[in-house]
């Protein structure tokens, strides 16, 4: 028995026998293309599930990489560059980073790749799957006082600075900030896409007080508050760090230094997480409870 279903906007097919399931992609999110691929690869997992040998072709893995990269995926944008930038880079190299997250951020993609051939039939010489840590460390860099007030009052140009404000105010990731249109803006609250979907970011008086500059700023038929590339977010606010003398800091330790802040003032872990938008409390817990263990108060056993 074989029956078609969809994961991730990709067809897939399942094949059952004698109590036994397996299922492999059809690498397509197209419904007819998926049909006339049913009946070959229904065979090719019977063959699997009886345990024959199944012919499999050998490729180079970058021949495989572009089989992979020109294949239908229901990827945004952001996930496509991603997904290129390091499978291309591997193919080039075959380095991982030095970086412990950027190296488990790279043998994840690549194993994700490594799997999507052995499914659709493909054996990579010389490579296999890439063993270790595919999570790597959570980063738990938070501003201090002194280089928070540093980058509120001094980053550079105008625009940017209210940017980084708001993003403080909010805790809001860039990618939900960066191309903010007036029609998102509403009295106490704005609504965004996040990584989990659309969510709704509470607006404090101090986010109120931006938007309303920024308003003032931009002419009637500009429909931008902001209309910044990721590109420029991260550039940009690297210049001004780095002018401003503060070391290791990345655009999106403003919204944990947010989170950090919070949570020191006493507000609800579930409020935090809340307002992080985070999926679940554990996620907010996972984050934030390595940053919080010196803050504990002395204790005696």
């Amino acid at each position: 028995m074989a029956s078609l279903y969809k994961k991730r906007g990709i067809y897939y097919l399942q094949v059952r026998y004698a109590g036994k399931k397996k299922a492999g992609s059809l690498g397509t999110s197209n419904i007819k293309v998926a049909r006339k691929l049913k009946n070959d690869k229904e065979a090719e997992l019977l063959r699997s599930l009886l345990g024959l040998n199944t012919v499999k072709k050998t490729v180079t893995f970058s021949q495989l990489a572009e089989l992979y990269l020109n294949a239908e995926h229901d990827w945004k944008e952001s996930t496509r560059y991603l997904n290129q930038h390091v499978i291309w880079g591997f193919v080039k190299k075959r380095e991982l980073p030095s970086n412990a997250t950027s190296r488990a951020i790279w043998k994840r993609i690549i194993n994700i790749c490594l799997n999507w051939g052995k499914n659709c039939g493909y054996f990579v010489k010389n490579l296999k799957k890439l063993e270790g840590d595919t999570r790597g460390l959570i980063r738990s860099r938070v501003f201090n006082a002194d280089e928070l007030k540093k980058i509120i009052n001094n980053t550079q140009p105008e625009y940017f600075r209210l940017f980084v404000k708001f993003a403080y105010y909010t805790g809001a990731r860039a990618g939900e900030i960066r191309i903010l249109k007036k029609e998102q803006v509403k009295d106490t609250y704005i609504t965004v896409k996040g990584k989990t979907g659309e969510r709704i970011i509470r607006l404090s008086n101090q986010g109120k007080e931006i938007v309303n500059v920024m308003a003032s700023k931009n002419p009637i038929a500009q429909p931008y508050i902001w209309n910044y590339k990721k590109e420029y977010v991260s550039h940009k606010f690297k210049q001004n760090v780095d002018r401003l003398c503060i070391k290791d800091a990345q655009f999106k330790d403003i919204r944990r230094t947010f989170g950090y802040n919070l949570i020191k003032q006493g507000t609800p872990i579930y409020e935090v997480s809340k307002l992080l938008g985070h999926s679940t409390v554990r996620t907010t817990e996972q984050y934030y409870a390595p940053l919080l263990v010196t803050d504990v108060k002395d204790f005696q056993l």
